[in-house]
Formats: structure tokens, C-alpha cells, sequence
């Protein structure tokens, strides 16, 4: 009995001694001090494929130039990208993507291997011709969220959350944009749109190619598009299913979510945090099942689940419940 006890002691101390499953991580800050000087660089010292699970940590105030390729073969393993702007504050402090005129930003290519990628938390900036900002491109499994969009306004070209291309899996979630061609394009592809919000897009707030397409937006905000916050180009057979998406102007698909009174705390000085007094007045569908959190990292109210990337507060916290975009 007392050796049997002994022998139970020692497994445990063992289990515990065992270390989780690591991962390797590359750092990058444009301004150096880092392993790679550019994300572009970071992922080019990746192992094709993939030979366990990698983080790329991106960090600094020096703004990063260089228009990044991501088509590794993951290989079974996940492969995490982040940047270090969590509080949802464009903040140039921050590490930032600043690509420049006929230049993109991401465009994720990887068809091969399973596992799973993720863009969280990076700013992503273009200028008036820039083309566009994230492109999930015949690759399966990627998700974006927490990401900050602006500026990529480049006709026929200018796309800020962009599917395109054969895949699966592809979600974009928690992200704001401002300032874009067009905030949304699912063009004859496969695409999910959760809690997004959308400002004044110089064409389609939402732009879908029905052919081929299947697409599924919920809650997402889309406010002051020139052409209009949300269409669908019914040429050819596809499959979209919508909930919950609130829009300024008249061509929102859900019922009662049109026309939408949308107050933010200072759209002229470019912060979308949705104003106090909006507090209680759109109701979103409760995704709980797939996340709990806003683009600062706020708990979501799931008795009153809110429309668009934050999870209004009518007390915003210390540190900014808000989001600003600052050129």
C-alpha cells in the first residue's frame, strides 16, 4: 500500500514536470532588436512546411513597409501572426503593416496541410492606391480578428476583408475598418463575417458574388458607404445566410436592421466606438459559441450581444473601451 502511494507521488511530480506542447516564436520590430525587421522577412524564415506550431510576434513604433506573401504549407501545425496593439486603438506607437501606392498588405495563399492560422491584433495601412489590405486566397482554416483596416481605397482593388478563391474556414471577426474601397468582398468564394464594423467605404460597405459563393454574415455595423453599406450581385447560383447586420442606409437583408441610427463617439476624429446613448438600441444575435470577446478584449454581454467589433460600455473603462484610428 505505502509503495503504491509512493509510486502515485512520483507519476504526479513527473506529469507535472512534463512541459506543454512548445512552439517557436519569431519576433519582429521594423526598428531592429528583433529577429526579422519585417513580417514579410519573418515568414520567409518559417520552415515550408511547417515542422511544429509558430507564433510571429510583431512589435514597434517603426511602421512596417513591406507587403507580405503568406503561403507556407502548414503542415498539421497552426501558425499564429500577432501584433501588439490589444486595446482596439489604432496608435501609432504600436507595430503597423504601411504599405504604399499599387502595393497590398497580406494575401494568405497556403493550400496545403491542415492546421490552422490566425491574424490577430495588426494594423493595416494603405494609402489612396493602394490594392488590398487581407486576402484569404484559395486557403482554408485562416481567421482574422481584432485587426485594425484603413485606407485602402484603390478602385477595383481596394478590398479590406477579402475572400476570394476555392477554401473553407475562413472567418474575419472583431475587425474595424474604416476608410476602404470596400469593407467586405466574398467574390465567388467561401467567407465568414462576424461583428465587423465598416465606416464610410468609398464603394460597398458589403459586396458579395453570389456565384459560387457561400457566405455568412452576422452582426456586422456598416455606416456611411458611398454606394451602399451592403449588396449582393446576384449573378449565379451560391449560398448566403445573414443575421443581425445593422446598416445607416436602407439595404440592410435583415428585417429591422435597416436604416439604422448609427451615433459614434466622434466620427470626425475617426473614433467608432459606438456613443453611450446607443447603448440598448441594436441588438445582435448571440455567437457565444464561436467567441466571448470584443476587439479590445472585453467581455461580451450576452443577454444584449452588440453589433460591430466592441461590446458598447456606457462607462467606457481606464485604457479605452474606445477604438480611434489616428493617421
Amino acid at each position: 500500500m505505502k509503495q503504491t502511494a509512493i509510486l502515485a507521488i512520483v507519476l504526479l511530480i513527473l506529469a507535472l514536470a512534463v512541459p506543454c506542447m512548445a512552439h517557436t516564436v519569431i519576433t519582429v520590430n521594423p526598428g531592429g532588436g528583433a529577429d526579422q525587421t519585417s513580417l514579410s522577412a519573418a515568414e520567409a524564415a518559417l520552415p515550408n512546411p511547417l515542422t511544429g506550431d509558430y507564433e510571429i510576434s510583431c512589435a514597434g513604433a517603426t511602421n512596417d513597409t513591406t507587403a507580405v506573401t503568406i503561403d507556407v504549407d502548414r503542415g498539421g501545425y497552426d501558425l499564429y501572426i500577432h501584433g501588439d496593439a490589444t486595446s482596439g486603438i489604432f496608435d501609432d506607437s504600436k507595430y503597423q503593416l504601411k504599405v504604399g501606392a499599387g502595393v497590398s498588405g497580406i494575401t494568405v495563399t497556403s493550400t496545403t496541410g491542415t492546421g490552422t492560422m490566425s491574424i490577430v491584433g495588426l494594423q493595416v495601412t494603405g494609402i489612396v492606391t493602394s490594392g488590398w489590405s487581407i486576402l484569404l486566397n484559395g486557403c482554408s482554416n485562416v481567421t482574422v480578428r481584432n485587426c485594425l483596416i484603413q485606407d485602402f481605397t484603390a478602385n477595383g482593388d481596394g478590398n479590406a476583408m477579402y475572400c476570394a478563391g476555392a477554401g473553407t474556414g475562413r472567418m474575419f471577426y472583431n475587425n474595424v475598418v474604416w476608410n476602404c474601397w470596400r469593407g467586405i468582398n466574398c467574390y465567388q468564394s467561401q467567407g465568414t463575417y462576424y461583428n465587423n464594423t465598416i465606416v464610410s467605404c468609398t464603394s460597398y460597405g458589403s459586396y458579395i458574388l453570389k456565384a459560387s459563393c457561400t457566405a455568412i454574415l452576422k452582426d456586422n455595423l456598416i455606416s456611411g458607404s458611398t454606394t451602399a453599406d451592403y449588396y449582393v450581385d446576384e449573378n449565379g447560383a451560391g449560398t448566403i445566410t445573414t443575421a443581425k447586420n445593422f446598416t445607416a442606409d436602407a439595404t440592410s437583408p435583415d428585417v429591422g436592421c435597416a436604416s439604422a441610427t448609427i451615433t459614434f463617439v466622434n466620427a470626425g476624429g475617426e473614433d467608432f466606438h459606438l456613443a453611450p446613448a446607443m447603448a440598448s438600441t441594436m441588438q445582435g444575435v448571440d455567437l457565444s459559441g464561436t467567441f466571448t470577446t470584443d476587439v479590445d478584449g472585453t467581455t461580451r454581454y450576452l443577454s444584449w450581444w452588440d453589433p460591430g467589433a466592441d461590446q458598447i460600455t456606457v462607462a467606457p473603462e481606464a485604457g479605452g473601451d474606445n477604438y480611434i484610428f489616428k493617421e
